[in-house]
């Protein structure tokens, strides 16, 4: 088999979430960060027939784009990548070192707060926490007014940015840590619990937990 452009976007995102991951038959992956904090599915078009494990994406995608057209050949303890004449023969880790992804995902109940990120906003929020050199992105609610902001909460001398994304009888700030904002670059549906935020795009799902000192009411 080849893998597609599409594909190996998503794999190269996952990989900022964990280097490792563990294939599972079909076209849905599944990874979640060494420290369970980051939660990510996605529904690609190349379809695996086999459970695999690869310890380091990274590299297992580098010897892939070593090849023009390359192909896959999946055996029992590896997977041979090449074209025509020439060959890698890579080697499958063991499941029991990495991480893997729990086949349970988490239910959305309750949410409080929920709205529309479009693939532009995200893209300019990050940015944003690029360039004043902010830690968190926050989601508030006060005054009515629901706000998407970059902001360092145990610094009230740092640079701020805030856009409004929608309204709210409710007051909170939910707050995440900007490293885990590993996100692809897509129109999302938010929704956020007290505990986690879901971001839901088209063939991609992100479980985000929430900072402990995030505040409802």
């Amino acid at each position: 088999m080849m893998l597609d452009v599409k594909t190996i976007q998503t794999l190269k995102a996952f990989s900022m979430i964990n280097p490792s991951l563990l294939f599972k038959p079909g076209n849905v992956i599944k990874t979640i960060s060494p420290a369970k904090t980051i939660l990510a599915k996605a529904t690609v078009p190349a379809t695996f027939d086999r459970e695999f494990a690869i310890y380091d994406l990274i590299r297992f995608l580098g010897a892939y784009s070593m090849f023009d057209e390359a192909e896959l050949d999946f055996g029992d303890r590896s997977v041979r990548i090449g074209s025509g004449k020439e060959k890698i023969n890579y080697l499958y880790a063991d499941p029991a070192v990495i991480v893997v992804a729990p086949d349970k995902e988490l239910a959305v109940e309750n949410p409080v707060v929920e709205f529309e990120l479009t693939s532009d906003l995200l893209q300019r929020t990050l940015k944003a926490l690029s360039m004043i050199g902010a830690p968190e992105v926050a989601v508030t609610g006060e005054d009515g007014v629901v706000y998407l902001e970059a902001i360092d909460s145990k610094n009230s001398s740092c640079s701020t940015y805030r856009v409004e994304v929608g309204h709210t009888d409710k007051t909170f700030r939910l707050i995440m840590s900007a490293d885990k904002l590993k996100l692809l670059t897509c129109d999302y549906n938010v929704a956020i619990t007290d505990r986690f935020a879901h971001l839901k795009g088209q063939d991609i799902e992100y479980w985000i937990v929430l900072e402990a000192h995030s505040t409802v009411g």
